[in-house]
C-alpha cells in the first residue's frame, strides 16, 4: 500500500517509485505507462530510497481531474506498466443535485464497508463528461471528519451501473471502457424469456410466456393455462400486476390486492387495451405451495465475488399477505432464511434442504451464465424463484436493474450477512479493477 504526493522536484515527464518495486533489479525498468482508472501516461522512472513508501508525481502536473492524495493504494509494476488502483465507480442516480445528502446517506451504507484502499467513487449519469473522460461524484474516506468528498475523477477501470443511462451515453461509455461496465444492460420481462427460453435446461424451470398483443392470445393462454398472470414488461414484479381466469364467457381479474373485477367477453377489447398499449406479457400461473394463506417466493442473490465467480451470496425467503397474489414482504408479511423456509414449509429433512438449495442456487448459476452469453455484463443480481408443490423450481423474476438487496435483511435482521451481500460486489469491483 503507498501513498501519492506531489513531488516539485520533478519534471512533467518523470515519475519517481521506490525501488522495491522494481522487479528487475539487472535490468530496472526506465519507462513505464502509468494507468490511473482508464487514463494513462508515457513517464521516465526516477527511483527513490525505499525508506519513503510513495509515489511521487510531478508537482504542476495539468490534468482534468484529481488523484485524491489522502488514499492508499496497491500499485502493480506489469512489464513497463505501471498500475495504481483499485479506481472503481457506482452509477447511483440520474442527477448531481440528488447526490447529496441523500445519495451519499443511501451509499454509506457501502462505503463504510471499505478501508482506504484505492479509490471508489459515485456519481450520477449527468456529471459524466465523455468528452474529458472524467466523472464529477464523491468518494468516502475513513480517516477524516467529513468522510464524503467531493471531486472530478477519470473513467474508473470498473464501473457498477446503479441508475438507468441513456443508450447513446451508455455506447459511448462502451467505445471507452469496454467490458469493465457491470450490470450493463437493464433487461425486462419479455427479454428474460426471449433470451433464456432457448436453453432446454432452463426452459422447463420458465413458467410459458406470451407477449400480451390481443385478446385472442389472452384466450390462447387461458384455455391451455386456465389461469394467467399479466405483467408489465418494464414494471417490478409487484407492480401492476393481475391475475385473470376466464369462467362463462367472462373475464375474472384479480389486482395485486385481491380486489376482483368481472367482465363480459364484449367489454374485453376495451378493458384490456391498456395493457397493450402500455406492454404486458402473459404468464402461466404455477400452482405454487402457500403457507397459511400467503404466497411464497425465495430470493437468490447471485453474485460474482473478488475472484470474479458467480456464487448465491444469500437466500430469503418472502411470505406475501394473506390471501394475496404477490410475496410483497409489507406490513403483514414476513422473511425466512431459505433453509428455514424449506423445512418450514415443505417439511424437508436436513438433507433434503440441504439437495433442495443446491439445486436452487446450480439453476441460478446457470441462469446468471445463460444472461452474459446473451444480454450483457453482470455481477449482482436477486432472481425471485417459486417452488410448486412437486417441489420444482420455477423462475419468476430476474432483478436486475437496481437491485435492492436490503429491504428482505430489515426482516431478518442479520447485519452480518447483509455486510457480505453489500460488500460482495465491491469485491467484485476491486477484481475487475485489476486488483
Amino acid at each position: 500500500m503507498l501513498m501519492i504526493k506531489q513531488d516539485p522536484s520533478l519534471l512533467q515527464s518523470e515519475i519517481s517509485i521506490p525501488m522495491t518495486l522494481n522487479n528487475q533489479p539487472h535490468e530496472p525498468v526506465r519507462r513505464v505507462v502509468f494507468h490511473f482508472g482508464q487514463w494513462q501516461r508515457d513517464f521516465l522512472v526516477r527511483y527513490r530510497d525505499d525508506s519513503e513508501q510513495q509515489i511521487g508525481l510531478p508537482e504542476n502536473l495539468d490534468l482534468p481531474f484529481q488523484i485524491p492524495l489522502n488514499l492508499k493504494y496497491q500499485v502493480k509494476l506489469d512489464g513497463h506498466h505501471l498500475i495504481l488502483g483499485p479506481v472503481v465507480g457506482f452509477i447511483t442516480n440520474q442527477k448531481k443535485e440528488n447526490l447529496a445528502p441523500k445519495g451519499l446517506n443511501i451509499s454509506y451504507r457501502y462505503m463504510r464497508l471499505l478501508d482506504d484502499n484505492g479509490l471508489t467513487f459515485i456519481c450520477a449519469v449527468d456529471g459524466i463528461n465523455v468528452k474529458e473522460q472524467t466523472i464529477e461524484g464523491y468518494y468516502y474516506s475513513h480517516n477524516d471528519e467529513e468522510p464524503w468528498k467531493k471531486g472530478v475523477f477519470p473513467f474508473p477501470a470498473a464501473l457498477y451501473r446503479r441508475a438507468t443511462v441513456p443508450n447513446s451515453l451508455y455506447s459511448e461509455l462502451v467505445n471507452i471502457m469496454g467490458d469493465e461496465i457491470f450490470n450493463s444492460y437493464p433487461f425486462n420481462k419479455w427479454e428474460t424469456w426471449d433470451w433464456l427460453s432457448s436453453n432446454p435446461e432452463l426452459r422447463r424451470h420458465l413458467p410459458y410466456t406470451e407477449r400480451f398483443s390481443s385478446v385472442q392470445v389472452l384466450d390462447s393462454m387461458l384455455s391451455r393455462f386456465g389461469t394467467v398472470y399479466a405483467k408489465q414488461e418494464n414494471g417490478k414484479a409487484s407492480e401492476n400486476l393481475f391475475k385473470i381466469s376466464k369462467e362463462m364467457q367472462a373475464y375474472h381479474v384479480f389486482d395485486s390486492e385481491g380486489k376482483e373485477q368481472i367482465l363480459p367477453e364484449e367489454k374485453a377489447e376495451e378493458f384490456f387495451s391498456s395493457f397493450i398499449k402500455k406492454k404486458y406479457i402473459l404468464q402461466q400461473e404455477i400452482e405454487v405451495s402457500r403457507y397459511e394463506g400467503r404466497h411464497i417466493d425465495f430470493r437468490m442473490i447471485m453474485q460474482k465475488d473478488g475472484n470474479q465467480q458467480w456464487g448465491c451470496t444469500a437466500i430469503i425467503t418472502k411470505f406475501g399477505e394473506r390471501n394475496g397474489i404477490t410475496t410483497i414482504v409489507s406490513d403483514s408479511g414476513f422473511a425466512l432464511s431459505g433453509e428455514n423456509a424449506l423445512r418450514k414449509v415443505f417439511k424437508l429433512n436436513r438433507k433434503q434442504t440441504f439437495r433442495k438449495l443446491e439445486e436452487m442456487t446450480s439453476i441460478c448459476i446457470e441462469m446468471c451464465k445463460a444472461l452474459e452469453r446473451t444480454g450483457g455484463h453482470y455481477a449482482d443480481l436477486g432472481v425471485d424463484l417459486m417452488i410448486d408443490k412437486n417441489l420444482k423450481v420455477w423462475i419468476l423474476e430476474i432483478n436486475n436493474k437496481l437491485p435492492d438487496h436490503s429491504m428482505p435483511f430489515d426482516f431478518l435482521k442479520d447485519a452480518n450477512l447483509l455486510q457480505k451481500v453489500l460488500s460482495t460486489p465491491l469485491e467484485y469491483a476491486r477484481a475487475r479493477a485489476g486488483f
